[in-house]
């Protein structure tokens, strides 16, 4: 893999965010609540890996769409 760059989203599975899958909360309210707390989706990283020039639009949407 030598001269990729990852895009990454990382879920920290807090107190609250653990109370939401115990009880069963729909994956788009999850994932509201952790964007709230901070988790950076997806989309957000490769968008500003294109910004500094480490990928190409073209590159992403070959990847993630």
């Amino acid at each position: 893999y030598t001269g990729r760059i990852g895009v990454l989203e990382l879920l920290e599975v807090s107190p609250a965010i653990a109370d939401l899958i115990h009880r069963g909360e729909r994956g788009t309210v999850i994932q509201q609540a952790a964007i709230a707390n901070g988790m950076r989706p997806l989309l957000h990283d490769s968008l500003d890996k294109i910004k500094l020039g480490l990928t190409t639009l073209d590159e992403v949407a070959r990847v993630l769409l």
